[in-house]
């Protein structure tokens, strides 16, 4: 057998903790490493807050953009990019360096607001599959969620204020 040599990895990491409002920890946040050129909103890396709300990301030295994810994870809080951005296009970008720990690269994500309700067809009809999604005034995505079997649906981690909701089959 071959052995090959690779010499060390040279990485830089993230490090922070993601809290609510009154500062406990909330476990199980995806945290993602985005590209800020969007390039296709390539993903660099993914991991999981845990139990304390804190989480440890390495990649390659560069520039990132940094998402705390609540979409999808059955978790009734604000999505938000690093530094307290709502939208991709206005969020902070941190450099890695190589064998450098970034630390203090935190969030606070706000409770997020929940609207159900229940789609039907003219004929009062529960219409199961609908995609329902909600969008800030300011064209940023919030939430996403589908009708089940009765045509209910329940959308988490809205923020404050107005919404639109876009219903599509």
């Amino acid at each position: 057998p071959r052995t090959v040599e690779t010499g060390a990895l040279h990485l830089g990491r993230s490090e922070g903790h993601v809290v609510d409002e009154m500062g406990f920890a909330i476990p199980g946040v995806p945290v993602w490493l985005y590209d800020p050129n969007l390039n296709g909103w390539d993903t660099h890396g993914i991991v999981y807050t845990d139990v304390s709300g804190a989480y440890s990301l390495s990649h390659d030295a560069g520039d990132y953009l940094i998402w705390f994810d609540t979409l999808n994870e059955g978790l009734n809080y604000v999505t938000e990019w690093y530094n307290d951005k709502a939208s991709i296009l206005d969020a902070d970008v941190i450099t890695l360096h190589p064998d450098e720990v970034l630390t203090g690269i935190d969030a606070e994500l706000a409770s997020g607001g929940t609207a159900t309700g229940r789609v039907t067809d003219s004929g009062g009809n529960p219409m199961a599959g609908v995609t329902v999604t909600a969008w800030r005034l300011e064209r940023v995505h919030t939430n996403t969620a589908f009708t089940n079997e009765n045509g209910e649906y329940t959308l988490m981690g809205l923020p404050e204020g107005q919404v639109k909701v876009r219903f599509q089959l």
